[in-house]
């Protein structure tokens, strides 16, 4: 439950984001604030994971973003629950076809990683992948 453990969480989870922390010590600072913020913060009654991503997702100026990052099928869930997402996926899909994957993604998780990238793409600026990136938890 310290700042400094907690800065190290976030680089983690930022990174998995998509994202870095510059490297300059106003950013490390700025790091170890939003650690405590979400620690310590006056209206904090328990520590929330959504926060952490909310923040993460809002761009803090101290970190980098790649611009390239989108939603891929978390490897940890069960493949019926990642096809159970592609399935809605592309039945929500406007400006992309699901029978266009590319026959390099020959597997589930591997087609997930496309329609869920897709999926982001179109939405555009309407929702960020580094915070609502989830579809049931088969999405990361």
């Amino acid at each position: 439950k310290s700042p400094s453990q907690l800065s190290r969480f976030i680089q983690r989870v930022a990174e998995k984001m998509g994202a870095t922390v510059k490297d300059d010590a106003k950013s490390k600072a700025s790091l170890i604030g939003f650690a405590e913020e979400i620690l310590y913060g006056k209206a904090r009654k328990r520590w929330l994971f959504a926060d952490l991503a909310a923040g993460i997702g809002s761009r803090p100026e101290w970190l980098e973003f790649d611009e390239s990052a989108r939603c891929v099928a978390n490897r940890y869930v069960p493949p019926d629950v990642v096809g159970a997402a592609i399935g809605w996926a592309c039945s929500e899909a406007k400006t992309f076809n699901c029978s266009d994957v590319p026959v390099d993604c020959n597997y589930t998780y591997r087609i997930g990683d496309w329609v869920f990238s897709r999926y982001y793409r179109e939405l555009a600026g309407e929702a960020s992948p580094l915070v609502s990136c989830d579809f049931g938890g088969a999405g990361t």
